[in-house]
Protein backbone atom coordinates (compact mmCIF):
# COMPACT_ATOMS: atom_id res chain seq x y z
CA UNK A 1 0.00 0.00 0.00
CA UNK A 2 2.98 2.40 -0.41
CA UNK A 3 1.38 4.83 -2.88
CA UNK A 4 -1.73 5.15 -0.71
CA UNK A 5 0.49 5.74 2.34
CA UNK A 6 2.01 8.71 0.50
CA UNK A 7 -1.45 10.27 0.04
CA UNK A 8 -1.88 10.43 3.82
CA UNK A 9 0.90 13.03 3.99
CA UNK A 10 -1.06 15.64 2.02
CA UNK A 11 -3.97 17.92 2.85
CA UNK A 12 -5.22 17.75 -0.75
CA UNK A 13 -4.51 15.44 -3.69
CA UNK A 14 -5.75 15.77 -7.26
CA UNK A 15 -6.25 12.79 -9.53
CA UNK A 16 -5.32 13.89 -13.05
CA UNK A 17 -5.41 11.96 -16.33
CA UNK A 18 -3.57 12.69 -19.54
CA UNK A 19 -6.76 12.12 -21.54
CA UNK A 20 -10.34 10.91 -21.22
CA UNK A 21 -11.01 7.40 -19.87
CA UNK A 22 -7.56 6.81 -18.38
CA UNK A 23 -8.95 5.48 -15.10
CA UNK A 24 -9.15 8.54 -12.82
CA UNK A 25 -12.35 7.40 -11.11
CA UNK A 26 -11.08 3.80 -10.84
CA UNK A 27 -7.99 5.23 -9.11
CA UNK A 28 -10.18 7.31 -6.78
CA UNK A 29 -12.24 4.22 -5.88
CA UNK A 30 -9.06 2.23 -5.20
CA UNK A 31 -7.83 4.93 -2.81
CA UNK A 32 -11.22 5.09 -1.09
CA UNK A 33 -11.29 1.29 -0.66
CA UNK A 34 -7.75 1.18 0.76
CA UNK A 35 -8.40 4.02 3.21
CA UNK A 36 -11.99 3.05 4.01
CA UNK A 37 -11.20 1.43 7.34
CA UNK A 38 -8.55 3.89 8.49
CA UNK A 39 -8.94 6.75 10.94
CA UNK A 40 -7.85 9.17 8.22
CA UNK A 41 -10.80 11.45 7.36
CA UNK A 42 -11.38 11.98 3.64
CA UNK A 43 -13.33 14.48 1.58
CA UNK A 44 -14.10 13.93 -2.10
CA UNK A 45 -15.05 16.37 -4.83
CA UNK A 46 -14.52 16.86 -8.55
CA UNK A 47 -13.89 19.68 -10.97
CA UNK A 48 -15.92 17.79 -13.57
CA UNK A 49 -18.66 15.17 -13.32
CA UNK A 50 -17.72 11.79 -11.87
CA UNK A 51 -19.55 8.67 -10.79
CA UNK A 52 -22.14 8.67 -13.56
CA UNK A 53 -23.04 5.17 -14.76
CA UNK A 54 -22.89 6.15 -18.44
CA UNK A 55 -20.41 8.57 -20.00
CA UNK A 56 -22.28 11.57 -21.44
CA UNK A 57 -19.81 11.94 -24.33
CA UNK A 58 -18.92 8.38 -25.38
CA UNK A 59 -22.05 6.58 -24.10
CA UNK A 60 -19.83 3.93 -22.48
CA UNK A 61 -20.05 2.40 -18.99
CA UNK A 62 -18.27 4.41 -16.27
CA UNK A 63 -17.36 3.38 -12.72
CA UNK A 64 -19.60 4.69 -9.96
CA UNK A 65 -18.11 6.27 -6.84
CA UNK A 66 -18.59 4.34 -3.60
CA UNK A 67 -18.20 6.28 -0.35
CA UNK A 68 -17.79 4.95 3.17
CA UNK A 69 -19.48 6.08 6.36
CA UNK A 70 -17.73 9.20 7.67
CA UNK A 71 -16.47 10.40 4.28
CA UNK A 72 -17.29 14.00 3.40
CA UNK A 73 -18.26 14.86 -0.16
CA UNK A 74 -19.09 17.97 -2.15
CA UNK A 75 -21.48 17.78 -5.08
CA UNK A 76 -24.16 19.85 -6.79
CA UNK A 77 -27.72 20.03 -5.49
CA UNK A 78 -28.88 18.14 -8.59
CA UNK A 79 -26.54 15.22 -7.92
CA UNK A 80 -27.10 15.26 -4.16
CA UNK A 81 -30.76 14.47 -4.85
CA UNK A 82 -29.78 11.34 -6.84
CA UNK A 83 -27.36 9.89 -4.25
CA UNK A 84 -27.66 6.21 -3.28
CA UNK A 85 -26.42 6.64 0.28
CA UNK A 86 -27.46 8.29 3.53
CA UNK A 87 -25.85 11.63 4.37
CA UNK A 88 -26.16 14.63 6.63
CA UNK A 89 -25.83 18.08 5.04
CA UNK A 90 -22.99 20.13 6.54
CA UNK A 91 -23.13 23.18 4.25
CA UNK A 92 -24.93 24.63 1.24
CA UNK A 93 -22.88 27.12 -0.80
CA UNK A 94 -24.02 30.60 -1.72
CA UNK A 95 -22.27 30.34 -5.10
CA UNK A 96 -23.95 28.44 -7.92
CA UNK A 97 -22.80 26.04 -10.60
CA UNK A 98 -24.82 25.15 -13.69
CA UNK A 99 -26.24 22.26 -11.61
CA UNK A 100 -27.17 24.38 -8.59
CA UNK A 101 -25.43 25.22 -5.34
CA UNK A 102 -22.81 22.90 -3.88
CA UNK A 103 -23.79 20.61 -1.02
CA UNK A 104 -21.15 19.53 1.48
CA UNK A 105 -22.30 16.39 3.30
CA UNK A 106 -21.00 13.59 5.52
CA UNK A 107 -21.87 9.98 4.66
CA UNK A 108 -23.92 8.31 7.42
CA UNK A 109 -24.64 5.13 5.44
CA UNK A 110 -22.23 3.86 2.76
CA UNK A 111 -23.26 3.90 -0.89
CA UNK A 112 -22.87 5.50 -4.30
CA UNK A 113 -22.92 9.13 -5.36
CA UNK A 114 -22.25 11.30 -8.41
CA UNK A 115 -19.78 14.09 -7.74
CA UNK A 116 -19.83 17.46 -9.49
CA UNK A 117 -17.94 20.12 -7.59
CA UNK A 118 -16.79 23.68 -8.20
CA UNK A 119 -16.13 24.69 -11.79
CA UNK A 120 -13.36 27.19 -10.99
CA UNK A 121 -9.96 26.47 -9.46
CA UNK A 122 -10.17 29.47 -7.10
CA UNK A 123 -13.43 28.15 -5.65
CA UNK A 124 -11.93 24.65 -5.41
CA UNK A 125 -8.94 25.95 -3.43
CA UNK A 126 -11.32 27.77 -1.08
CA UNK A 127 -13.41 24.62 -0.64
CA UNK A 128 -10.33 22.53 0.21
CA UNK A 129 -9.42 25.07 2.91
CA UNK A 130 -12.92 24.84 4.38
CA UNK A 131 -12.61 21.08 4.96
CA UNK A 132 -10.68 21.65 8.21
CA UNK A 133 -13.90 22.58 9.98
CA UNK A 134 -15.30 19.10 9.24
CA UNK A 135 -12.26 17.27 10.60
CA UNK A 136 -11.03 16.24 7.14
CA UNK A 137 -7.38 15.20 6.86
CA UNK A 138 -7.16 14.88 3.06
CA UNK A 139 -9.38 16.13 0.24
CA UNK A 140 -9.31 14.06 -2.96
CA UNK A 141 -10.17 15.92 -6.18
CA UNK A 142 -11.16 13.83 -9.18
CA UNK A 143 -10.05 15.71 -12.28
CA UNK A 144 -11.61 16.10 -15.71
CA UNK A 145 -10.41 15.97 -19.30
CA UNK A 146 -8.33 19.09 -20.11
CA UNK A 147 -8.33 20.23 -16.47
CA UNK A 148 -4.67 19.50 -15.85
CA UNK A 149 -4.34 22.78 -13.94
CA UNK A 150 -5.38 20.64 -10.96
CA UNK A 151 -1.85 19.27 -10.97
CA UNK A 152 -0.55 22.70 -9.98
CA UNK A 153 0.79 22.96 -6.43
CA UNK A 154 -1.19 26.21 -6.22
CA UNK A 155 -4.39 24.12 -6.18
CA UNK A 156 -3.58 20.83 -4.41
CA UNK A 157 -0.61 19.68 -2.35
CA UNK A 158 -0.14 16.41 -4.23
CA UNK A 159 -1.14 14.73 -7.47
CA UNK A 160 -1.74 11.23 -8.76
CA UNK A 161 -1.17 11.06 -12.53
CA UNK A 162 -3.29 8.35 -14.14
CA UNK A 163 -1.99 7.21 -17.53
CA UNK A 164 -4.40 4.39 -18.38
CA UNK A 165 -3.93 0.69 -19.00
CA UNK A 166 -0.88 -0.42 -20.96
Amino acid sequence: MPFVDEILKYKSVSIVGMEKNTGKTECLNYILRRLGNSNHRLAITSIGLDGEGLDQVTQTHKPEIFLNQGDVFVTSEAHFRTKKLDAEILDLSRQRTSLGRLVTARVTGSGKVMISGPSETFWLKQLIGDMDRYGVNTTLVDGALSRQSLGSPAITDGMVLVTGAA
